[in-house]
């Protein structure tokens, strides 16, 4: 609810909530962890089996819906936010399945329950922010160059290529504005 809130209910897709009835969730999670700019994985100290219980963890389970959004990303080259919640731990690299070994090098963010829970959500947006400004201004860029290019093909003139970078400058700030 956090982040819908700074980044807008659009812009966050939960699992839980959003995958469709009757259709082949691995499918759709995949689909959804294609389109976006960065995964947060909330890490719960059962999924990770920290917990000390002796059942089956649910990070050994490849049908469990955090793995696979995981695994989608890491194969995509997403960047992988972990969020450990409450007492929740990365397991050491060798006590994760292969797929996922990539996943404990990655930097983690902690929310924990308590006073501290407002500044954990404040590091964690300020992270994100981080990613999808890159995000935005490698997209910008990429719409600034096709924009130059296109209006040169159409008016090669000195006069027209001269005034390009002005015209540059203001679609990538609309285009990061827009993103």
């Amino acid at each position: 609810d956090a982040l819908a809130a700074q980044f807008g209910k659009r812009s966050v897709f939960m699992d839980i909530d959003s995958v469709l009835l009757g259709v082949d969730f691995r499918q759709q999670l995949s689909e959804a962890v294609a389109k976006c700019d960065v995964l947060v994985a909330l890490i719960g100290e059962t999924w990770a089996g920290t917990t000390g219980q002796a059942q089956q963890r649910r990070i050994d389970n490849p049908q469990d819906f955090v793995r696979i959004e995981i695994e989608a990303a890491l194969k995509r080259g997403i960047p992988v936010v972990p969020v450990l919640i409450d007492k929740a731990q990365l397991p050491d690299v060798q006590a994760l399945p292969e797929s996922l070994r990539e996943l404990s090098l990655r930097h983690a963010a902690e929310l924990r329950a308590g006073r501290d829970l407002k500044a954990h959500l404040d590091t964690l947006s300020t992270g994100l922010r981080a990613h999808l400004g890159k995000a935005s201004n490698a997209q910008a860029a990429g719409a600034s160059a096709q924009h130059q290019a296109a209006q040169t093909e159409v008016d090669p003139s000195p006069d027209r290529r001269s005034q390009a970078p002005e015209a540059t400058a203001q679609n990538v700030t609309s285009g990061a504005v827009a993103q």
